[in-house]
């Protein structure tokens, strides 16, 4: 009877770790979409920002200085 009773406490236990790890896994892949979806943003909005800026300079007439030769 007592070894019974241990046997089904473990399968519950297991049962109950398995959930956790389950939700755990879930929540772990929603983190990774949601960091993924920001990344893009963020280099959406970087390139975004790199053009405007590009253009602005090409209206005001800059033009970036060549290199000096290399020695």
């Amino acid at each position: 009877m007592y070894e019974a009773k241990m046997r089904t406490m473990r399968l519950e236990q297991a049962a109950a770790a398995e959930c956790v790890e389950r939700e755990h896994r879930g929540k772990v892949a929603e983190l990774r979409r949601d960091a993924q979806l920001k990344e893009e943003k963020m280099a959406e909005q970087s390139a975004a920002k790199h053009a405007h800026l590009a253009k602005f300079l090409e209206q005001v007439g800059y033009s970036r200085p060549c290199p000096p030769p290399p020695t």
